[in-house]
C-alpha cells in the first residue's frame, strides 16, 4: 500500500513538471484551490487575533535589542532638555539683571559682579550663603548682594574665589541703604523672625502510594475481567475486524486542520526563514498511534491537501509526507509507541530528513533552494518549533486515536 503511494505521488510530480499550464492535473489543482478557498478565508479571519497578538510581541522582541540605545539617547536628550530649561531661565535671570544695571536705580560708581550660590546654609538658624566669587574679582567686605528681586543680603567674609553673604531676614544683620525717593539714608534689617524656605535634601527612595498492592483472589479478578469484556468499548477494541471508518474520519479532520492552519497562519512565521510544521507534527503522531499504512495514506493526503493550497507541484508533498508516515508508522509498530520520547524523537529525526528531502526534491526539479538557507538558517528553528508543537499535538491526538489492542488482554485473564 505505501510502495502504491509512493508511485503514485512519483507519477503525480511528472506528469505535472512535464505538462503546461493548462494541463489536467494543473485545472484539477486549480478546482481544488477555489475549494479549498473558503476554508482558507475562515482559517484567516479566525487567526488575525492571533497574528496580531504574535506581531505585536514579535516588534517588542526586536524593540528590546534597540531599548539599552534608545535609553542611552533618551537619558542624553533629557540631560540636554534640563540643560536648556536651566539655561533659558538662567537668561532670563540675567536679563532682568541686566536692566537693572543699565537703569537709574543702580547706584554710580558702583560695578558688579556675577556669582552663583555654591552652597548653602547648614541648619536652618545660619541664615548665610557662600558665593563662587572672592577678592581676586574684587569683592570687598560689606558689599551689597543682589538679585533679580532686589537686595538680599551682604558680604561679610571674603576669601580669594569664595565669598561668605549673611542674608537680611538674619536678625544680626544690616545693610546701609538709600531711598531712592527721598534720598535719606539709612540702615535695612530684618524686622520680626521671617521663616526661610530652603529646599529639602533628597531621600533615599517574592509513584503510587506506600501501601503495597493487594494480591485479590482469582476469583475477584476473573471477575473483574468479565466486568470489563461486558463493557461495549472493551468488546469493540477486543474485536479484530473493527472497522476503521471513525478513525480514517477523525485522521481525514484533523490532518486537514492541520493543513488549512499551517497554509493560513504558520506559514507567516518567519524566523530566520524557519516556520513550525504542524501537518508534520500531526502526521507523526497520528502514524505512532495507527502504524504503517494508517500512516502513508494519511501523509499521502495531507500532501496533495498542502500542495493544492500553496499551488506548488503536485506531489512533492505527498511523496515526502507518505515515506514519513510509513517510517513513524513502522517506528510505532516495533519498538516506539509506547515510549513517552518516542514523539519527541520522531519529530526530531523526520524534520531533518524532511529538510533533506524537500531540498533534494526541489533541486531535482529545478527549483531554487539554498543548502545553506534550509539546512544551517531554517531548519535550527523549524526543529525547536515543531518540537515545541509536540506535546500538545500529540496529546490531543492519542485522545482522538486510542491505541489499538495489543492482543495480551487475554493473556491477563489466564492470571
Amino acid at each position: 500500500m505505501a510502495g502504491v503511494l509512493v508511485l503514485l505521488s512519483i507519477a503525480l510530480i511528472t506528469i505535472y513538471f512535464r505538462e503546461s499550464s493548462g494541463g489536467g492535473l494543473h485545472q484539477v489543482q486549480s478546482a481544488g484551490a477555489t475549494v479549498l478557498r473558503p476554508f482558507e478565508v475562515a482559517a484567516d479571519r479566525v487567526s488575525r487575533p492571533f497574528r496580531d497578538a504574535y506581531g505585536y510581541f514579535a516588534g517588542l522582541v526586536h524593540a528590546k535589542s534597540e531599548n539599552g540605545r534608545l535609553r542611552r539617547d533618551l537619558d542624553k536628550w533629557r540631560q540636554e532638555a534640563t540643560q536648556n530649561a536651566y539655561a533659558a531661565s538662567e537668561k532670563t535671570d540675567l536679563l532682568k539683571k541686566l536692566h537693572f544695571v543699565n537703569s537709574r536705580s543702580f547706584p554710580g560708581g558702583y560695578g558688579f559682579v556675577g556669582a552663583d550660590i555654591i552652597s548653602q546654609p547648614p541648619a536652618a538658624f545660619a541664615q548665610q550663603v557662600v558665593i563662587a566669587a572672592g577678592s581676586a574679582s574684587g569683592i570687598r567686605k560689606f558689599d551689597p548682594v543682589v538679585t533679580g528681586e532686589g537686595l538680599v543680603g551682604t558680604v561679610v567674609r571674603v576669601a580669594h574665589n569664595q565669598s561668605l553673604v549673611a542674608l537680611l531676614i538674619d536678625d544680626t544683620t544690616s545693610v546701609v541703604a538709600l531711598d531712592v525717593k527721598t534720598r535719606a539714608q539709612g540702615i535695612v534689617k530684618a524686622a520680626g523672625r521671617p521663616e526661610l524656605d530652603l529646599p529639602a535634601r533628597d531621600r533615599d527612595r517574592t509513584g503510587y502510594g506506600g501501601r503495597p498492592e493487594r494480591r485479590g483472589s482469582l476469583q475477584a479478578r476473573e471477575a473483574a475481567a468479565l466486568r470489563g469484556l461486558q463493557d461495549p468499548e472493551l468488546r469493540a477494541r477486543a474485536d479484530p475486524e473493527e472497522p476503521m471508518i471513525a478513525d480514517i474520519a477523525k485522521g481525514a479532520a484533523v490532518l486537514f486542520v492541520a493543513a488549512i492552519v499551517q497554509v493560513t497562519l504558520l506559514s507567516q512565521i518567519d524566523v530566520f526563514y524557519g516556520a513550525p510544521d504542524l501537518v508534520l507534527v500531526t502526521l507523526v503522531a497520528v502514524a505512532l498511534l495507527r502504524g504503517t499504512i494508517f500512516g502513508a495514506a494519511a501523509g499521502f493526503g495531507a500532501g496533495l491537501v498542502v500542495d493544492t493550497a500553496t499551488l506548488q507541484t503536485l506531489g512533492v508533498s505527498s511523496l515526502l509526507l507518505t515515506i514519513a508516515g510509513y517510517w513513524i508508522g513502522r517506528y510505532g509498530e516495533t519498538t516506539g509507541r509506547d515510549r513517552s520520547h518516542a514523539p519527541f524523537v520522531s519529530v526530531a529525526v523526520v524534520t531533518l530528513l524532511y529538510s533533506l528531502g524537500a531540498l533534494i526534491l526541489h533541486y531535482m526539479l529545478g527549483d531554487p533552494a539554498s543548502a545553506s538557507r534550509v539546512l544551517l538558517d531554517a531548519f535550527p528553528f523549524e526543529l525547536i518549533f515543531n518540537l515545541i508543537l509536540t506535546l500538545p499535538v500529540y496529546a490531543l491526538c492519542r485522545r482522538l486515536f486510542r491505541p489499538p489492542p495489543t492482543g495480551l488482554e487475554e493473556v491477563r485473564l489466564l492470571g
